[in-house]
């Protein structure tokens, strides 16, 4: 008897069933744990150890997110696990961390949008606002019209790291944004960006167009996660990338 079928679709699953209930359990599971990674390493490598994670401002939003994805996870696992996907006291909380998480990726990763645009600045704060303007409005909706409106902004979320990362990448190579090479070399770099924006797609497209996997895309989330931390490192260092907030707008995470 299989308890858990991993490789189900979320379409030939039985919704309400227990298959279903512990497919979507075993794919949070997954999501968390990639998750929870992400804040482990940014809190205690980046923040505590080597004091750089209250400079990072890019980083810091995506130790933001992935937090917030472990509330999103979390929430998600109880409601299934006790057998009522529809509990507003989980259920409202897991929408609303997930829309929060994904905005933050999506700001983090949408200066590299503006780089070579005039008053980029503030071409990005319009991006944001627009952004958390639509995930308000859409988790609103969700709420009250029990209508998924989430799924527009997870099946966007890795093409849209997978866009970044290659016009960073293409933006290094013709030279209008640069990286010191004692940080790492200008071709290490591109290959980085690449590497990571190559592995994503091949996820993507299994996940979601040929393997048609609900675990899988889930863990296509989560290395979207882990995408997104990788290169705010490496972004942050950039010089002509983007206009860094001034000190006062970027509080120290810890004391």
């Amino acid at each position: 008897m299989v308890l858990i079928d991993f490789f189900g679709k979320l379409s030939s699953l039985t919704k309400g069933s227990d298959e279903y209930a512990l497919n979507q359990i075993a794919g949070h599971m997954f999501l968390l744990t990639l998750s929870v990674i992400n804040v482990v390493y940014l809190f205690f490598i980046e923040g505590l150890a080597k004091r750089a994670l209250q400079k990072n401002f890019l980083q810091q939003l995506t130790f933001f997110g992935s937090l917030m994805q472990i509330g999103t996870c979390t929430s998600t696992i109880i409601r299934f696990n006790i057998q009522d996907a529809h509990n507003p006291i989980y259920g409202i909380p897991s929408t609303v961390f997930a829309f929060i998480a994904n905005s933050f990726n999506f700001i983090a990763l949408g200066v590299t949008l503006f780089h070579s645009c005039d008053n980029r600045k503030m071409k990005w704060r319009i991006f944001s606002v627009s952004i958390i303007g639509l995930a308000t409005v859409g988790a609103y909706l969700q709420i009250t019209t029990s209508v998924i409106y989430l799924n527009g902004f997870l099946i966007t979320s890795p093409p849209f790291c997978i866009i970044c990362h290659l016009y960073t990448s293409h933006a290094l190579q013709k030279g209008t944004v640069t990286i010191d090479s004692a940080i790492i070399s200008k071709e290490a770099t591109i290959q980085t960006f690449k590497v990571m924006a190559y592995f994503l797609s091949i996820c993507y497209v299994l996940a979601n167009f040929i393997l048609g996997m609900n675990v899988l895309a889930l863990i296509n989330q989560g290395l979207t996660f882990c995408c997104i931390n990788i290169g705010t490192y490496y972004m942050d260092k950039m010089v002509g990338l983007y206009d860094k907030p001034v000190r006062r707008e970027v509080e120290s995470l810890l004391p």
